[in-house]
């Protein structure tokens, strides 16, 4: 038989007629068809990246310490070895006096030490090799210079550049030495290191001046002395201060030192 359709709700004036039901869909929308994938969660927001004092007061040591071998790589007329304990200070400065930063304080430290020697050397080989005008200074203040720079950690080793007899190129390896400068230094004449040709750093033309010699080295059984390979050299004293040493020192008539 044939459905009985819905009656038909007479319209009365003022009245509004109820509406037509709707199946139900549940509170939240009609469901997701089965086998759909489900929604993507959202991405968490990441945490905000905190300021790390310690982190940038080390990033800043190693910077400092960057400079501070560049600048041991300069000559040590013209170094900035001031402009880079002033730098030092203001580390220490801003890292105050935190015990966690007890450790970056004392290396610093260190590294002010040791500048401020250099700072000191420095002054006194600008006062040795001097202007013209400056007026000559006397051998023992040569002497006293020179001792200073020995006991300083600048250079390797500090004395006269000279040739060598046996370390000629011909039947040994070449190699230059340094020998004690007479009238300054003990045992004058005496062999106190060799050296290893390094083209670089044209020691030839250094040869019979005061110098001081940098690098690494070893002692040698068979010389009996340490064998350096310079990394750099100075001139210490200008050809004028030369002369206020003892004549026989730089003299070519001067008896053979031992070689």
């Amino acid at each position: 038989a044939a459905p009985t359709p819905a009656p038909t709700v007479p319209a009365v004036p003022g009245v509004t007629p109820p509406a037509t039901a709707e199946p139900a869909t549940g509170a939240t929308g009609p469901a997701a068809p089965s086998g759909a994938a489900p929604a993507a969660e959202p991405k968490p927001i990441p945490a905000p990246v905190l300021d790390n004092p310690v982190a940038k007061q080390t990033a800043k040591l190693r910077q400092l310490d960057d400079a501070f071998k560049a600048v041991a790589a300069q000559p040590i007329a013209t170094a900035e070895f001031q402009p880079l304990i002033d730098q030092y200070e203001a580390f220490k400065r801003d890292v105050g006096n935190d015990p966690t930063t007890a450790r970056m304080r004392a290396y610093a430290d260190a590294r002010i030490e040791l500048l401020r020697l250099r700072a000191q050397i420095q002054q006194d080989a600008r006062e040795v090799r001097g202007l013209e005008e400056q007026a000559k200074l006397s051998q023992q203040q040569v002497a006293e210079i020179i001792a200073r720079l020995e006991r300083s950690r600048l250079y390797r080793v500090v004395g006269r550049l000279d040739t060598s007899a046996i370390y000629d190129g011909t039947r040994n390896t070449l190699m230059y030495r340094v020998v004690a400068v007479q009238g300054v230094q003990p045992g004058a004449g005496r062999t106190i290191a060799y050296i290893v040709p390094n083209p670089a750093l044209g020691l030839e033309k250094m040869l019979g001046r005061v110098v001081g010699i940098k690098g690494d080295g070893e002692f040698d059984s068979a010389a009996r002395v340490s064998i350096i390979r310079p990394t750099g050299a100075d001139m210490l004293l200008s050809a004028e201060q030369e002369t206020q040493l003892a004549p026989a020192a730089a003299s070519p008539s001067a008896p053979a030192s031992q070689p």
